[in-house]
């Protein structure tokens, strides 16, 4: 409680992907991948969250992410507008890590 988390100026794709040097992070892909259980858990202190933008991530876009060591996680079957997903993917971070 009582720290605000960092909200950096927007970064291209690959600048953001290049700045992560092996710290954890999540990009949330309608896609799927690993359950966001496995990979936030009430020990987590760090971590960084990518959502897509309208129309979401391309293919190739979640690869190279994947490429950098990020780990691909789903919102679920829902396709949530770029406003909204932000808020869904901190407060499903927030519930998983045990902080709701």
């Amino acid at each position: 409680r009582g720290i605000l988390p960092a909200v950096e100026r927007p970064l291209s794709w690959n600048q953001a992907l290049s700045r992560l040097s092996g710290e954890p992070a999540l990009v949330f892909y309608e896609g799927g991948g690993r359950p966001l259980r496995e990979l936030v858990t009430p020990s987590t202190r760090r971590l960084s969250v990518f959502v897509g933008p309208e129309g979401g991530f391309a293919p190739e876009e979640v690869q190279a992410a994947q490429n950098a060591g990020l780990s691909s996680v789903s919102l679920g079957t829902r396709i949530l507008r770029c406003e909204t997903a932000p808020v869904a993917a901190l407060a499903a971070v927030l519930y998983a890590g045990g902080n709701m």
